[in-house]
């Protein structure tokens, strides 16, 4: 799980037949305070804290063109789902959440962002 946390970019892809965008939808809802992009409906911006959300939300309904802020970013296909892992320690205990849900409920293939396979690191221990 470390290696996986400290990459720039996580690519997940499933082994077999594709995402259920829904479900990880849902479960991204659950996932500290975050907001599904109005700009891309496939990203969601996931925060520590509610303030942050809501600032984060607010600028990028204002200027949709806007970069997107540093925290965990999570973008959902039926296809792939790519996550941008923050490095802040509130975020990190998000991305760990996430990662190991995902992992838990999909057998996936993982590259980061210079398309190295690190599908070696996708056991999830209990």
């Amino acid at each position: 799980m470390e290696d996986l946390l400290r990459q720039d970019l996580l690519v997940f892809r499933p082994r077999t037949g594709v995402f259920d965008t829904e479900a990880v939808a849902a479960h991204i809802a659950g996932l500290g305070f975050s907001f599904r992009d109005a700009a891309d409906p496939t990203r969601f911006v996931v925060t520590a804290d509610a303030a942050a959300r809501d600032d984060f939300e607010a600028a990028r309904l204002a200027d949709p063109d806007s970069s997107f802020p540093y925290v965990l970013l999570i973008e959902v296909t039926p296809e792939r789902i790519a996550v941008s892992p923050s490095a802040f320690e509130e975020e990190e205990t998000l991305t760990r959440d996430f990662l190991t849900w995902l992992m838990g409920r999909y057998a996936c293939d993982i590259f980061n962002e210079e398309g190295t396979d690190l599908s070696e690191h996708a056991v999830v221990t209990a």
